[in-house]
Order: structure tokens, then C-alpha cells, then sequence
């Protein structure tokens, strides 16, 4: 059974910076599943479960049930990098919801 309360959260993720994210200047240069990051968070082209189906989907990005082996993890959401330093705790939902092996909220 799907980790419901994993993936609550990470859609919790989502929705909280959508606002922000959509204008973030890397987001129109990075992709998930041939789509702009910024064009994903942007509520006019993909729900919350959209973008998480989409990040699931994309192995290039994520693997699911191995967060240290996700880009997103390994590359994106270092303290070092703008994602990473932004994100703060959240990124520890986002390596959660990649370990319970991506479930999708019903």
C-alpha cells in the first residue's frame, strides 16, 4: 500500500512554493518528463499529482526507493546549490517521498 502520508507531504512541498518556483529562472532551463520546471509548477498546465507523476516518471531524475541516487537529491538539493539552501527541511520530505518509493496522493 502507497505511503499516504509520504506523499501527502511532498505535494505539501509542491503547493507551498508554486508561487515562487514558477519564477525561478533555472526552472525554464531545467526538465522533468520534456517539460520546463517552471512549467510544471505552473497550475495552468499540471495539477500537484501531475508534477509527482511526472517526477516519478523521469529516471533521469528520480529513482524510486533510492533518494541517494536521484539527481534531485545527489545534485539539486545540495546545501550548496540555490535549490538546496531554499528548500531547507523540506528537502527531507522530498528524500522521504523518493525512499517510500514516489506513491502519488490519492
Amino acid at each position: 500500500m502507497p505511503d499516504q502520508l509520504a506523499a501527502s507531504r511532498m505535494a505539501g512541498v509542491i503547493d507551498n512554493w508554486r508561487d515562487f518556483a514558477v519564477d525561478v529562472r533555472s526552472h525554464t532551463l531545467h526538465q522533468v518528463a520534456g517539460h520546463a520546471v517552471a512549467w510544471w509548477f505552473d497550475e495552468i498546465h499540471a495539477s500537484t499529482r501531475e508534477f509527482m507523476e511526472a517526477l516519478a516518471s523521469d529516471n533521469r531524475l528520480v529513482v524510486p526507493g533510492a533518494p541517494d541516487e536521484s539527481e534531485l537529491v545527489t545534485r539539486f538539493l545540495l546545501s550548496t546549490r540555490p535549490m538546496g539552501g531554499t528548500l531547507g527541511a523540506d528537502a527531507a520530505i522530498i528524500r522521504e517521498w523518493i525512499a517510500a518509493d514516489c506513491p502519488i496522493p490519492d
